[in-house]
């Protein structure tokens, strides 16, 4: 099949045939097809002759012959010859013209990347070459050029701040003979603004962690793109803080808490994009942690200085994870003793009051690590402090008892070596008595005259003075 033969060749020169036709202001569509096309135009558009009963002589033939087309080898410019019989001259060009449409948004936020879309349509064959897009804003002007495919090129701009901006694209033509010219589209106004910050919402459910175990909550915040980063606080301490993204919640670690129940305050900040926004969330600590193994693996060691309801027993162990918080329990009851942070080595200490109400008898403390799991333990034996005996009598009930809340810190041996130093004293107090006896006798027989006998009175600066009377 030739050039000329091709479907779409054929219907590109009919396209431009028609144009020049309609401009040239010929006759219908048989009329402007050209003898390639298979139309003999002077025979369809023949027609009798008409006769006119006002005029003498015989009838005449109107002349209706089309214009002669040719299209030219580039199919852009088309010659128009005048009519048969019509006047004669030389022949009529039409000239190529090219529409150049751009598409944008119509509106941006600060900082998006803007693509303008840019398409060029010829009246011939589809226009080549490049194209210039001008963003401009007051003095600001940002340019980008393209090159055409298949008459569509697409720019983009980047980055582009808040304002007002006329787009325009600018078709550059084609350089050779017969080429389309230069074109521009219609400007286009495209608004670049932040919006309206966003409400949004936070949630976070309440979370239960075992004494010495860090918990962490999952904080999600509605609203739409990146979102801001929340922070969680106890008071004015602040324990953490992550970012959401689009898909997933934000991952706040915290550290260990004290055992009990602790209320935090789960809050973002506002930004150009989002309100502020504040919640409450409940974390609950308290409970054993969960053993790494059936059997303890970590050595501990216990003293206890005291009888029960007041002694007081030091706890030391290791094998531990380095950091980690350590919970000591003591049973039988599970009871919480207290927590202690483990050195780097896996070493810890506690010294701590056993538990108001303590009987005497066998118990075993276990301590274990929060976050590894290892543990230890360790058995102890509590006793209740031996009676101490007491003298008979108002005036001896207080020798040799013991200071006050020494019972708490003191040994059933340091009892029995006060109770005998209580009866040595009172054995040499009675002995200096019984000596003493026939002085304090003699003494009270002696008489007193009525003119030695003085009186106390008070003083007048508080103390004492004699006088007699």
């Amino acid at each position: 099949m030739s050039t000329d033969q091709h479907p779409a060749a054929w219907l590109r020169r009919a396209v431009a045939v028609l144009a020049v036709t309609a401009a040239a202001g010929g006759g219908g569509l048989c009329a402007a097809l050209p003898a390639w096309a298979g139309a003999d135009p002077v025979a369809e558009q023949s027609a009798p002759p008409v006769a006119d009963p006002a005029a003498p002589g015989p009838p005449t033939t109107p002349d209706i012959s089309p214009p002669v087309v040719t299209l030219l080898p580039d199919d852009r410019l088309a010659a128009v010859s005048p009519a048969a019989g019509g006047p004669t001259g030389s022949p009529t060009l039409v000239a190529p013209q090219a529409d150049v449409l751009l598409t944008a948004p119509d509106a941006a936020v600060p900082g998006a990347r803007v693509v303008v879309v840019v398409t060029v349509v010829g009246n011939g064959a589809t226009p080549g070459g490049t194209v210039e897009v001008v963003a401009t804003s007051g003095d600001e002007v940002r340019a980008t050029t393209t090159a055409l495919a298949d008459g569509r090129a697409s720019a983009a701009f980047e980055s582009l701040p808040a304002g007002t901006w006329t787009v325009e694209a600018s078709y550059l033509g084609e350089a050779d003979a017969g080429g389309y010219p230069p074109a521009r589209s219609a400007p286009h106004v495209l608004v670049v603004a932040a919006p309206a910050p966003q409400a949004v919402t936070l949630t976070a459910a309440p979370v239960t962690v075992t004494v010495g175990t860090p918990a962490h909550l999952l904080v999600f915040l509605s609203g739409w793109g990146d979102k801001p980063s929340v922070t969680v606080r106890e008071g004015d301490s602040p324990l953490g803080s992550g970012t959401p993204t689009v898909s997933f919640p934000a991952r706040v670690d915290l550290p260990v808490l004290s055992p009990g129940t602790h209320t935090l305050v789960v809050e973002s900040a506002a930004d150009e994009r989002f309100l502020a926004a504040t919640t409450t969330v409940v974390v609950t600590v308290v409970g054993e942690p969960p053993r790494s193994s059936p059997t303890p693996g970590s050595p501990l060691a216990a003293s206890l200085t005291g009888p029960a309801a007041s002694g007081t027993v030091t706890l030391v162990g290791g094998g531990v994870r380095g950091g980690e918080t350590v919970a000591y329990f003591l049973y039988p009851g599970g009871v919480l003793l207290g927590t202690a942070v483990a050195d780097a080595d896996g070493g810890h200490r506690l010294s701590v009051p056993l538990p108001p109400g303590t009987a005497a008898g066998a118990y075993s403390v276990v301590a274990i690590g929060g976050s590894s799991g290892q543990w230890g333990e360790v058995a102890i034996t509590v006793t209740a402090p031996p009676a101490v005996p007491r003298p008979a009598g108002r005036e001896m009930s207080t020798v040799g008892a013991p200071a006050r809340g020494a019972v708490g810190t003191a040994s059933p041996a340091t009892h029995l070596a006060a109770s005998g130093a209580d009866l040595r004293s009172i054995a040499a107090l009675t002995a200096a008595l019984v000596a003493g006896g026939g002085a304090l006798l003699a003494l009270g027989r002696r008489p007193v005259s009525a003119s030695r006998r003085t009186d106390v009175r008070p003083g007048r600066h508080g103390g004492h003075e004699a006088g007699g009377r």
